[in-house]
């Protein structure tokens, strides 16, 4: 797997999101974002068409209440999607101080344990540089999430940053690390 691409959700591909939909919904995650969770329930409701109509708001807007812009994204590997992200184009209070970050990733589970998650990760950060101009994007994992804390930790050593303060999240350690989007 060596021609990783990110790409905006697009119907072009909508058998492969059917395909990691019935992935996603018959491999449940404690660790779940909310892109996993819009592909969940358009899967669940037999309606990606409103997943798309989602995907485009949160883009271009209107953006719900409480929310900031973000991109849903894909990560391909030739036709296959192998991951998916939200990379949020500015942080407000909420995520800057409590839960969540700037990019929020989750493996498709087939494609899980191959040792993508590190380049995919670095992609993301480069694509918010390119994208939307963040020189630091905070990155978080609750606590237990092992596999990204391991992602973080190596992204903060390889490409610089700084543990922030962690958090508390439903009665779990949320973990904060700001990572710089170019390298040292």
């Amino acid at each position: 797997m060596t021609n990783l691409k990110i790409i905006l959700p697009n119907t072009a591909y909508e058998k492969e999101l059917l395909k990691i939909a019935k992935e996603f919904k018959e491999n449940a995650s404690v660790f779940d974002i909310m892109h996993r969770d819009k592909i969940v329930h358009a899967y669940e409701n037999n309606d990606f068409e409103a997943y798309f109509t989602v995907a485009k708001c949160f883009r271009e807007g209107p953006i719900p209440k409480g929310f900031v812009p973000s991109s849903f994204l894909w990560i391909m590997d030739g036709e296959n999607i192998v991951a998916i992200a939200d990379i949020r184009h500015h942080l407000n209070d909420y995520l800057r101080n409590v839960q969540g970050g700037h990019i929020a990733y989750e493996m498709v589970p087939s494609f899980r344990g191959k040792g993508l998650m590190n380049q995919i990760a670095k992609m993301l950060l480069a694509y918010a540089k390119e994208n939307f101009g963040i020189t630091e994007a905070l990155i978080t994992c609750r606590e237990k999430n092992i596999p990204s804390y391991k992602v973080i930790m190596r992204l903060m050593n390889e490409m610089g940053g700084y543990p922030d303060t962690d958090t508390l999240v439903d009665g779990e350690v949320e973990k904060r690390c700001w990572i710089n989007t170019t390298t040292n």
